[in-house]
């Protein structure tokens, strides 16, 4: 699992709730830290990433590139503060669900076991 999170108390709250369920999720403070840590290791198997990233990225555009750099769609999320409709529109135009902060997690477990179960080849 990949977390895309600019903000470094945000980023460690991801990372101990993920953890915490058995993921090991690789961290990255913004797009270009993502798609450099996708290149080092293997794919993750899901991106969650927030929508407002400091290095002038939003998360859409985040989850594209990392999808461009692994050459294979992954299923992905948005996390925002942002309460805009702009985020939800560019969200849902990219196919994307968008979680408003704070995140509940069982809402976030709820969401992600269910991206897995639409990316799972049926047997």
């Amino acid at each position: 699992m990949l977390a895309i999170e600019d903000d470094v108390l945000g980023r460690a709250a991801l990372a101990i709730l993920l953890t915490s369920w058995s993921c090991r999720p690789l961290l990255a403070e913004g797009a270009q830290a993502a798609c450099d840590l996708c290149r080092q290791r293997e794919a993750p198997d899901i991106i969650v990433s927030d929508f407002r990233l400091g290095d002038g990225v939003d998360g859409v555009n985040a989850v594209r590139l990392v999808r461009e750099t692994i050459g294979r769609p992954i299923p992905a999320c948005l996390i925002s503060g942002d309460t805009n409709t702009n985020a939800r529109q560019q969200a849902q135009a990219a196919g994307l669900t968008l979680l408003n902060k704070p995140v509940r997690p069982a809402k976030l477990a709820s969401l992600l076991r269910h991206l897995l179960q639409l990316s799972d080849p049926a047997p």
